[in-house]
């Protein structure tokens, strides 16, 4: 913990933003801020980033298709279901560059800024809880019906973040909104690969990931300017609930 009160408060925020992409990436981050510093963490997540590009690049790089494929692949958006799972998509990062700018907000606002990793923690364990469960089990009701039960809970635990008053209420519930949060990103996954044939499937999870990363950089601009502007953490939190409430119905 005394360790965690010199880290940046701008590192703090890389590390909540590279714990979306898993927690081996949110780790190697975390190592790098303790034993070097924040700019090494920036540098850290360019790398990564590059690395990251380059290895899907080279997986793509020599792949052919026929006319056939290229048209299927035109047709991807045009599926009705896709676009509107994308859209979720895009709100679902919403929440998460919500909490981006919230989870650290509310630490600081606490006089405790160390506390942010231990709340980043608990949204992270929470989502291996709920992937665990929710992978291990044979559900018997339909997977858009559970996307609306998961993503109306991850909406209401976030929710009432914005009303938490200490650590530990807020921890309660970030582990209760990743256990929602992982099972949800599966569940549009699934329905992703039911509304698309083989050869566009690979271009409509493309979308979807880019869906995510533009919500969640989106909704991190403007929770960070409400909160800078109304001050604390609470209207961070309902930037985050305001996106999750909007896609209830998939």
């Amino acid at each position: 913990m005394a360790l965690c009160g010199v880290i940046h408060p701008a590192a703090l925020l890389a590390i909540v933003a590279l714990s979306d992409g898993g927690a081996p990436a949110a780790l190697i981050l975390a190592v790098v801020v303790a034993v070097a510093s924040a700019s090494a963490a920036l540098v850290a997540i360019a790398l990564l980033s590059g690395a990251a590009t380059l290895a899907y690049a080279a997986t793509v790089a020599d792949r052919g298709g026929d006319a056939g494929t290229h048209h299927a692949r035109a047709r991807v958006l045009g599926s009705v279901a896709v676009r509107l799972l994308v859209a979720i998509a895009f709100l679902l990062g919403g929440v998460l560059g919500g909490l981006e700018v919230a989870v650290p907000a509310f630490a600081i606002s606490h006089h405790a800024p160390a506390v942010s990793g231990l709340l980043v923690a608990a949204l992270s364990v929470g989502g291996i809880l709920g992937a665990a469960v929710y992978g291990g089990r044979t559900w018997a009701m339909a997977p858009s019906a559970r996307l609306v039960v998961l993503l109306a809970t991850l909406t209401l635990a976030v929710l009432l973040g914005a009303a938490a008053r200490s650590a530990a209420e807020l921890g309660a519930l970030l582990l209760a909104a990743g256990t929602c949060l992982n099972p949800a990103l599966t569940t549009i996954s699934l329905l992703v690969d039911a509304s698309t044939p083989g050869p566009t499937a690979a271009e409509a999870f493309g979308w979807l990931s880019t869906g995510v990363a533009a919500g969640g950089g989106g909704a991190s601009v403007i929770a960070g300017a409400v909160a800078g502007h109304h001050g604390g953490a609470a209207p961070a939190f309902v930037v985050a609930a305001v996106a999750g409430g909007a896609r209830e119905r998939p």
